[in-house]
């Protein structure tokens, strides 16, 4: 896992708001999208399972984040964007059993016309 997805997801929504350049597709492999994710996922099926640090607790989000809270930008964080409107259609892939799998499903969900 890693935050490459995350800053797919970033560059669609910075292309959005600055008019451009043209993307076709978003093509999101594990992203983090939130920094919000604190909340352990109530999953059976996960719980018993070895935590994977949540996005702001890993090395990458505290990477891109440091002590940042309130103030994270959507482009830091796309799941924090007002409006995921006008985005490229997205593939999106993460696994059953992964700790960023409720936050990239609401993203799919909410952002993006089927690929």
């Amino acid at each position: 896992m890693g935050a490459g997805g995350g800053l797919g997801a970033a560059v669609a929504l910075l292309a959005r708001d600055q008019s451009g350049p043209a993307l076709s597709r978003q093509i999101l492999i594990y992203p983090m999208l939130d920094d919000r994710n604190t909340e352990p996922d109530p999953d059976p099926e996960i719980v018993p399972l070895p935590s994977g640090a949540t996005t702001t607790t890993s090395p990458a989000g505290g990477a891109l984040l440091g002590d940042a809270s309130a103030d994270v930008p959507a482009y830091a964080a796309p799941a924090r964007a007002a409006d995921l409107s006008d985005l490229p259609p997205c593939y999106l892939e993460v696994s059953q059993l992964d700790t960023l799998r409720d936050e990239d499903l609401t993203y799919a969900n909410v952002s993006a016309k089927p690929a």
